[in-house]
């Protein structure tokens, strides 16, 4: 499955509740990342050899705390993570979704965690307009 086919499955209530179950620190940037989730809803994918894959790792996590999801590409029979960090949102669009992830997170919490990443908080930012409302909104 595309995660734009991912995106078309989920609606802006529920994918907006759990992003902040899981990213409560960035509970006042909902507008933003409405714009974020429209813009998925509204473009056009991208054909990606990668695959978008959440993992979810303890060792990430700080002091001890809640274990922390990552989002990786990985390119098929090559085991190296991509910095999908990087790509637009039209080409996270075209990229499958593991299935493995399909099976251990909701649709909604894909959808949540790949709004984190794409929105440039944290890291250099990918070229989207709400990407960067977001890194104004930090500046």
């Amino acid at each position: 499955m595309k995660l734009y086919q991912v995106v078309e499955t989920t609606k802006w209530p529920d994918v907006w509740e759990r992003f902040v179950a899981l990213y409560p620190g960035y509970a006042n940037t909902k507008a933003l990342c409405y714009d974020l989730f429209n813009e998925l809803k509204s473009k056009s994918p991208l054909n990606s050899q990668i695959t978008i894959k959440l993992m979810t790792s303890r060792m990430l996590s700080i002091n001890g705390g809640p274990e922390i999801v990552d989002i990786i590409g990985v390119l098929p029979n090559n085991d190296l993570d991509y910095g999908i960090e990087f790509c637009s949102s039209e080409e996270w669009l075209g990229m499958d979704v593991d299935l493995n992830t399909l099976g251990a997170f909701s649709h909604s919490d894909i959808v949540s965690h790949c709004i984190f990443g794409l929105s440039g908080v944290g890291y250099v930012p990918v070229p989207t307009k709400a990407s960067k409302r977001v890194l104004a909104h930090y500046s």
